[in-house]
């Protein structure tokens, strides 16, 4: 897949785009009114953009699990300000949000911003339960180009090893609409990525081995700006490597109005959100029995030993 993407961002949209327009004002009062606060502009690095905001429900069960959602912006721009719609979608639902900020091109090319999302990641499960979040519970999701960094940091190990943080220990990971298996051409993505053969660890699917954490894939049929070809080449590359992985793909979306559905007050009865929030809730209650279940094998181990003793 050639590289002739054109990625809008949000915020550029607001100026071009009545819908966006529409999807960033009306969410983001919607969810100004919502049952969260927002801890603004929390340093989880030592560089100006390495600030997240973090979203608390006003009322959860202690400890609660987290989502981490990383915006997209063809990798050169984006705000977490504009995402307080989305936090609302999955506050409401009783989950901790955090929306960083990461540096972005022309100030770093690839990898760089993965590092920051890395180290996001990690300060989240350090520092977490203080706000009464579990850390075992942190769950990746992003949208677009958001999508490509959430994919390539739960499948390709070496920026969460670097923060001493298995693939493994993450929840599950959702990607939105995103460009998993575009190559760059000599132009702006060729900068940020290098050209073929250097930029193939770009691609998530190129470091599958099976511990994944569970995959969720959702695309729109009608997104002219980047394919469904690329959720579906994921999609089959992640069976293969025998990774727990899901696809859904909407008839009448496209790039943008997908982001629309991911919230519960904005889009046709919100449909991306039940789907997202009901993969969410499988994931989590299929963590919370297994480790129930580790628990009670410990348990009982322990008394087999002490009896044969």
């Amino acid at each position: 897949m050639s590289s002739s993407l054109a990625l809008p961002t949000l915020d550029a949209l607001l100026f071009h785009d009545g819908f966006a327009a529409a999807l960033a004002l009306a969410g983001n009062a919607q969810a100004h009114l919502s049952g969260h606060r927002r801890l603004r502009d929390l340093a989880y690095g030592p560089r100006e953009s390495h600030r997240l905001d973090l979203y608390i429900p006003r009322r959860f069960v202690h400890p609660a699990p987290i989502v981490l959602f990383i915006y997209g912006g063809n990798w050169q721009m984006g705000s977490k300000k504009l995402y307080p719609f989305l936090a609302h979608t999955f506050t409401a639902a009783g989950y901790l949000v955090a929306i960083p900020d990461y540096r972005k091109y022309p100030e770093v090319r690839f990898p760089e911003f993965m590092h920051d999302i890395a180290a996001a990641t990690a300060w989240l499960k350090q520092h977490v339960p203080q706000y009464g979040g579990n850390p075992a519970q942190l769950s990746l999701m992003g949208h677009s180009a958001g999508a490509q960094m959430a994919l390539l940091l739960a499948c390709d190990n070496r920026y969460l090893a670097a923060e001493g943080i298995h693939k493994c220990q993450l929840a599950s990971v959702s990607g939105i609409a995103g460009p998993y298996a575009f190559t760059p051409c000599e132009d702006v993505y060729g900068d940020i990525f290098g050209l073929p053969p250097h930029c193939e660890p770009m691609h998530a699917h190129r470091h599958l081995d099976g511990s994944e954490p569970p995959t969720l894939l959702l695309h729109g049929r009608r997104d002219h700006l980047v394919p469904v070809a690329n959720s579906r080449k994921l999609y089959r590359e992640m069976r293969r490597a025998g990774s727990s992985v899901e696809i859904k793909l909407y008839d009448r979306m496209g790039h943008l109005d997908i982001l629309a559905r991911a919230s519960r007050k904005l889009g046709r009865e919100g449909i991306v959100a039940r789907d997202l929030l009901g993969f969410l809730a499988d994931k989590r209650s299929a963590a919370v029995a297994l480790d129930t279940l580790d628990h009670r094998l410990g348990a009982q181990i322990g008394e087999d030993i002490i009896e044969v003793a």
